[in-house]
Formats: structure tokens, C-alpha cells, sequence
């Protein structure tokens, strides 16, 4: 990337930090879902008007698995609503910032991209004394001044943790970072940017003040590859509408009842060694909700932290599918096996279940179209409802995304109109996901989805 369009990568980071700080997630969000919740309705009326409605009540009640749906798609929207971006105050702050990042070595060139984002924005934004520690099970080439761990093959935690976990407990036991020093936890390929840096000093400052050392997460954004692989891109903008929604909106209570992602996690080193990352073989699949709910037994808090990173979608629909389905057995494990009381893991079993019943919902809906049957009246409403509210999920996620990427007028109308179009093959392809987990329950190895598959791994010599 040249000079120039590095510059432009700041401003528009910059001008979107402005933009969703307003109350304009919240107006477009109850905008959206009442213009779609009418358009429902109506394409409903106006599709069912000449067809003679078919009475079929076993079959109507099938249609109560939209009632599933409404939960989540109220909390997401109240999240929504509730969403600002409090503009974090550029004061610089005393503490050490470590950026530690864990990677196969696969993805070579992406993790190459962020350490060379990190210094790129650190060097425009220098708020905090900071250093980037790497911590991968292939040798690779390592930029200088970068801290590496080679995690040796023959390395074992006393539980047996596998995978990322394995990985990031090797990087606490080998660091010599201060207690008081705090970690930003990114995948290789997450890229920060100077909104994220803010939101990094005014959360430790915060913390520091307050001395309650709350785990933080923000917002992640999707668009890096959005020419390349538009629809994969887009499957992801319910990630971060999810972030801006729910996640946004159990931080802000002090809670990850949703759980937390992998990237994206800023922790106080003594917090982290108090707590570790030896989660064992069954926390070692989705290590960051289950270690979310370690942290919660163990009476930790959390918190929002204002920014965004930018990472990359998946580039095939393969990696998309063997994604979700790690994911699904992860959370699962997480759920069933977390040593967490269950009023802390209640939420996040109902979401499971929500997710699960993603392979029912649309093939009914479908069907009813098709054959004309039809659903109480009560039933049809909330479940127009839950649909307008998901594809509200996906436009808001789309809406930051485009503004990320600085895209307007009349290419950016070509994306939502996109969006809405693959909405039920998003679907679909989440439902396969869960299929594949009930059809392929044990784990074959942790999949890395690919980042850079043009490019080669360059080992160390």
C-alpha cells in the first residue's frame, strides 16, 4: 500500500469514528425495520391475495418457530438504538500497550499487514509506549523489533489446552510484560486503526482510574476484500451489525452473556495471568467465549471499547461452512462443559438454539408461499417482524462497512440491493453450517481459514 493510499486509509477511519459516533446507527436501524416490517406485510398481502388460503393447522404451528427469532432480533435492536460511538479523548497514557498476535504462520502476508499496520498507525497516533509480540507454531521471517514466540512442537499445558489456546498460554508463560502493561489481542489478520487507538487510551485510562480492570471489546469491520469476494463480504456485515447490537449492548451492562470474540480482546496483563488461557481440551475450540465464561465465574467485568479493526471475510464458501461449524461444536462445548454457573451460560444456549432452528425457519416460510397455507394472524406479524429485524441486522452491519470503505451513491444502492437478494442463501448456508456439526461432531484439528491463499509461506531459514 503506497503512502497516499495510506493517508486515505486514516481519514476515512477517521470520518466514519464521526459518523456512527451521532445517533445515525440508531435512526437508520428503527428506520430500516419499520420500512421493511411494512414492505413485508404487503408483499405478504399481496402475494397470498389471489390464492385460496389453505387451513392446515398441524402445519400452522410449525410457523411458532419464528417466535424463536424475536428474542435476539429485540435485543440486537435495542442494541442498535442504544449504540453511540463516545468520541475517546486523544490523552496520551502511561501505560504499555502490548499487540499480541497469534497465527499458524499460514497466512504469512496478512500477518505482515498487521504488524505493518500497527506501526503505520501507532506512528500517526503514538498515545501510548507500545510493542507487538507474535507468537506462531511455523518459523517464519518476523520483522525487526517485533517480539516472536516460536511455540515449540513438543510444548503442553498442564490441561492439555490444543490450538489458539495452547498458542496464546505459551505467549503468557514466555512474555515478561508488567503486570500493569495491558494486551490487544488481534488475529493476523486484524488491521487497527487510529479510532481504535483512541479507544485503547481512553479505556486503560478509565480502568486504571477506576481500578476495576474490566475486559474490553469493540466493533470489527468486514470490507477488506469487498471487490474481491462481494458475497462472502457481505455474508459478515450480521457480525458487525451483532457487534454494534447485542455485543455493544451486554458490554455496556458489564457482561459477555453472548459470549466474546477472539480478536479484538484488550485485558490487563495481571488479569490475564491470574486467569490464563489453559482451558483445556474443550476450551480449546472456541477459546474465547469459553474463556469469557471463566472470567465471569471468576467475577471479572467487562466493557465496550470505542474504534474499529478491520479483518477479512472468508474467501470461499468451504472455509465459510467449516468456520460456522467450529464455531457451533465450540460454543456448544462451551455451554456444556464452561466451569461457569448455568444462569451464565443460559443466554448463550438459547442462542444455540436460535441458530440451530435457522434449519427449520426458512424452508417453512417457503413452503407456506409455495402451497399457500397460512399461519394465525398473530403468528404472521411476529414473524414479518423477525424478518424485517434480520435483514435490518445485515443492512446496519452493511451501512458502517460501506462507510468504512467510502462507497456512495449509486454503487453503494447496488450493495444493500445485493444484500437483501442473498439474504436466503446466507441462511441457507448457516443452516448447512449447523448440519455439518450435527453430521461431523468430532473436531478434525482447528481449520485456519485461508488470508492469503495466493501467497507463499515464507519460512525462516
Amino acid at each position: 500500500m503506497n503512502a497516499g493510499a495510506q493517508r486515505l486509509r486514516v481519514r476515512a477511519t477517521t470520518r466514519v469514528t464521526r459518523t456512527t459516533g451521532s445517533s445515525a446507527v440508531a435512526r437508520l436501524s428503527l428506520s430500516l425495520l419499520l420500512t421493511l416490517f411494512v414492505g413485508v406485510i404487503v408483499i405478504k398481502a399481496i402475494w397470498q391475495r389471489n390464492d385460496v388460503v389453505v387451513s392446515q393447522p398441524d402445519w400452522e404451528m410449525l410457523n411458532l418457530i419464528w417466535l424463536i427469532y424475536l428474542p435476539p432480533i429485540v435485543v440486537g435492536i435495542v442494541g442498535l438504538s442504544a449504540y453511540r460511538n463516545t468520541p475517546a479523548p486523544a490523552r496520551p497514557i502511561h501505560n504499555l500497550i502490548s499487540y499480541r498476535i497469534v497465527s499458524r504462520g499460514q497466512n504469512y502476508e496478512a500477518l505482515l499487514q498487521t504488524v505493518d499496520s500497527i506501526g503505520r498507525v501507532m506512528g500517526a497516533n503514538p498515545l501510548f509506549a507500545y510493542r507487538i509480540e507474535v507468537v506462531t507454531d511455523l518459523r517464519v521471517k518476523i520483522p525487526p523489533g517485533v517480539r516472536h514466540f516460536l511455540m515449540p512442537s513438543h510444548y503442553r499445558t498442564a490441561k492439555g489446552s490444543m490450538y489458539k489456546a495452547r498458542a496464546m498460554q505459551y505467549a503468557l508463560e514466555r512474555s515478561d510484560l508488567r503486570p500493569d502493561a495491558w494486551i490487544m489481542h488481534l488475529d493476523e489478520e486484524s488491521e487497527i486503526t487510529a479510532s481504535v487507538v483512541n479507544g485503547i487510551a481512553a479505556a486503560v485510562a478509565e480502568e486504571e482510574a477506576s481500578g476495576r480492570y474490566r475486559i474490553g471489546q469493540g466493533a470489527i469491520l468486514y470490507h477488506r476484500l469487498l471487490e474481491r469476494h462481494p458475497f462472502l463480504t457481505l455474508a459478515d456485515s450480521l457480525r458487525t451489525a451483532d457487534d454494534l447490537g447485542r455485543f455493544y449492548l451486554q458490554y455496556r451492562f458489564g457482561k459477555a452473556v453472548f459470549g466474546m470474540h477472539g480478536s479484538f480482546i484488550l485485558v490487563r496483563n495481571s488479569v490475564e495471568k491470574a486467569v490464563g488461557f489453559d482451558l483445556g481440551p474443550a476450551g480449546s475450540i472456541t477459546e474465547d467465549t469459553y474463556w469469557s465464561l471463566v472470567l465471569s465465574a471468576s467475577g471479572h467485568g467487562f466493557r465496550w471499547v470505542d474504534g474499529y479493526i478491520l479483518e477479512q471475510s472468508c474467501q470461499s464458501v468451504l472455509d465459510f461452512l467449516k468456520q460456522r461449524r467450529r464455531w457451533f461444536l465450540g460454543l456448544t462445548l462451551a455451554v456444556t462443559s464452561a466451569p461457569a454457573p448455568w444462569r451464565d451460560k443460559a443466554i448463550l444456549g438459547a442462542s444455540l438454539i436460535t441458530w440451530a432452528s435457522t434449519l427449520l425457519a426458512w424452508p417453512i416460510t417457503i413452503a407456506n408461499l409455495v402451497t399457500g397455507t397460512t399461519a394465525p394472524e398473530w403468528i404472521q406479524i411476529a414473524a414479518s417482524f423477525a424478518l424485517a429485524g434480520y435483514a435490518t441486522h445485515y443492512l446496519v452491519g452493511l451501512y458502517v462497512n460501506l462507510n468504512d470503505h467510502g462507497i456512495y451513491g449509486w454503487k453503494r444502492l447496488y450493495y444493500y440491493l445485493f444484500q437483501l437478494v442473498a439474504l436466503p442463501a446466507y441462511s441457507v448456508m448457516e443452516s448447512s453450517a449447523v448440519i455439518y456439526a450435527v453430521l461431523r461432531p468430532d473436531m478434525d484439528g482447528f481449520h485456519v481459514v485461508a488470508k492469503n491463499p495466493d501467497t507463499r509461506i515464507q519460512l525462516a531459514a
